[in-house]
């Protein structure tokens, strides 16, 4: 059985055999799509750790295979191997055609970048025209990119996902967006957006909002409020295979639940409250039926909007580090935070 891959060309096939080792498979690749190339009209060539001079001349040199793409195209592999011997037929050459397209952005990038590295370099290699024409030519490269990506994505182990996180409402987007853009080392490639409560929350439209985020390319997680009601929807989304059981937090009641009592005192006492009477209030019973937000409003002198107060809590538990303290590491909130983090480190 053969696969294909495509030819230098970029149009036409070779066939390889399926049976080929990796080392056969890094050279025939290698052979085929790296371009002969005389280090002398290239920008890098002074700097280039592969680069030959010719004789005794500092400004002659020989014509090699492109150390730089073909060094790619071997770490590249190496770094697939196992993964790639897995594919069935068709997923190799969807991996093969993404790498294509990878080598032959890496070898125009390359050269694009060098030719404005050496003073003087585009006008004494090219006439005016083909140098004005440079200044236009990301624009090919950045085809190639969009190309290899279009295969690559296609393949698991080589799809760059980024995080969906669907939260309850407009408060915990305006927290988790502000958190982890302070504490962006621990959170990259994190989006927020809000499934806007309950309605929501129903099979079809989960399935709806789920599909539609995976259809561009992220990976999905959940947060919701359980509202003192631990058995609220997550059931059907597990057994309808939505979500799995490590692709949800669920909040015991709700976010400014999850607050600090100190912190919320702290926040508050920037809207006039005082901090010893806000600390009384909280640590004193609550009616079931009233969410915490409601009895703080009960006595703080003004009470933030949810939105407002959100932000406020997220500049306030990143400026003392709770996300990083063993003190608060058994909090809810911070719980929630590692969540989302062990969720963007994987990707």
């Amino acid at each position: 059985m053969y696969i294909k891959a495509y030819s230098y060309d970029g149009i036409s096939f070779i066939n390889l055999s399926s049976q080929l080792s990796m080392e056969d498979l890094k050279r025939e690749l290698i052979d085929e799509w790296t371009p002969n190339i005389d280090c002398f009209k290239c920008g890098r060539k002074s700097y280039c750790k592969y680069s030959v001079n010719r004789g005794n001349c500092d400004y002659l040199y020989q014509e090699i295979q492109c150390g730089v793409v073909s060094n790619f195209i071997e770490e590249y592999l190496d770094i697939a191997d196992k993964k790639y011997q897995s594919l069935n037929k068709a997923k190799k050459e969807e991996f093969l055609k993404g790498l294509y397209h990878l080598t032959k952005f890496t070898y125009d990038a390359e050269n694009y970048i060098g030719a404005f590295q050496e003073k003087g370099f585009i006008s004494e290699m090219y006439s005016e025209q083909v140098g004005e024409r440079l200044l236009g030519l990301a624009a090919d490269i950045n085809d190639s990119l969009v190309k290899a990506c279009s295969h690559l994505k296609n393949t698991e182990f080589t799809r760059s996902e980024r995080i969906m996180l669907l939260v309850e409402g407009q408060s915990e987007k305006d927290f988790v967006e502000l958190f982890t853009k302070l504490n962006s080392a621990y959170f990259s490639g994190v989006y927020v957006e809000s499934y806007d409560g309950k309605d929501n929350k129903r099979k079809d439209k989960v399935f709806l909002l789920i599909n539609y985020f995976k259809e561009k390319g992220f990976k999905v997680i959940f947060q919701i409020d359980q509202d003192g009601n631990p058995a609220i929807n997550l059931n059907q989304h597990i057994k309808s295979n939505l979500i799995t059981e490590n692709d949800f937090f669920a909040f015991s009641d709700d976010l400014e639940a999850t607050y600090p009592k100190e912190l919320i005192a702290e926040c508050l006492t920037e809207f006039g409250s005082d901090y010893g009477t806000i600390i009384e209030h909280l640590n004193s019973p609550k009616k079931d039926d009233v969410t915490l937000y409601n009895h703080l409003k009960n006595i703080a002198v003004w009470m933030p909007p949810k939105p407002l107060f959100a932000k406020k809590m997220a500049e306030l538990v990143s400026d003392y580090d709770l996300f990083y303290r063993e003190d608060y590491k058994d909090f809810e909130l911070v719980s929630f935070l590692k969540f989302v983090s062990s969720h963007a480190m994987k990707i």
